[in-house]
């Protein structure tokens, strides 16, 4: 298969499933929605945050990123509402690009555990190749330890892609966000004699709302060492803004 390095399929790619919206469901994998929770699936407190609440909160405007309302969109440019129906929330399907193993290394929530869970999602972008997004989302706090949990399996840190780029995972722990905080970086670099530059990923997943919501922040940028700072910046941004 020969991928094509083209830059809105490279940031959907790093962004991850659980915020791009830039993928879709298998059509031959159930998938929960609100009219049809499963009985294990653990259902939204009484003192859930209201999907309307989390869109107020979101941030609009970031270091020249604006809302996505342009002729590149990675999902709606802005939604509200249960999971399940988001489609920030669609898993990411780019057959061929990551090995079957590492498909869930870039997706913090799965939206068939939570799918009645209030939330609220944005894309801001600067260019084809620099975006943020934000995902606010209202869920029990065992929902919450596990996101907040989860790390990149030592077997997907680094792998080929098809035409000779490379992918790398790395886990690091994000600065001044809150308990439990945690950092993704993400690098694809391109295989030689391509024209595109490397682009980098980072996602910041936190804590917020006195510990009743989860927020999940990325940023693309084509400069690897900025993506992380502005990620963090924008999730220090964006975390006190749900009080307690």
């Amino acid at each position: 298969m020969k991928f094509s390095w083209f830059p809105s399929v490279v940031t959907c790619l790093l962004i991850g499933s659980a915020l791009a919206g830039c993928g879709s469901h298998d059509p031959e994998r159930p998938v929960a929605t609100p009219s049809s929770p499963s009985p294990s699936t653990p259902s939204p407190q009484g003192n859930a945050i209201s999907a309307a609440t989390l869109r107020a909160a979101l941030i609009r405007n970031f270091r020249g990123a604006v809302l996505d309302d342009g002729d590149v969109q990675f999902g709606k440019p802005i939604d509200s509402g249960p999971l399940a129906e988001l489609d920030h929330s669609s898993t990411m399907e780019l057959p061929g690009i990551v090995p079957e193993k590492c498909k869930d290394t870039a997706r913090e929530i799965d939206a068939t555990r939570t799918p009645h869970a209030p939330a609220a999602a944005i894309t801001l972008r600067k260019s084809d190749r620099e975006t943020a997004t934000q995902l606010l989302v209202s869920l029990p706090a065992s929902e919450i330890n596990a996101a907040l949990a989860r790390r990149v399996q030592n077997t997907c840190r680094n792998f080929t892609v098809p035409g000779g780029g490379v992918m790398r995972f790395e886990d690091f722990q994000p600065p001044s966000i809150g308990l439990g905080a945690h950092g993704l970086r993400t690098t694809l670099k391109p295989p030689a004699g391509n024209p595109y530059p490397p682009t980098s990923g980072c996602t910041i997943t936190f804590r917020t709302a006195g510990g009743k919501a989860l927020g999940i922040v990325g940023y693309t940028a084509t400069k690897p060492s900025n993506s992380c700072p502005l990620a963090t910046t924008l999730a220090r941004q964006l975390h006190p803004r749900l009080h307690p």
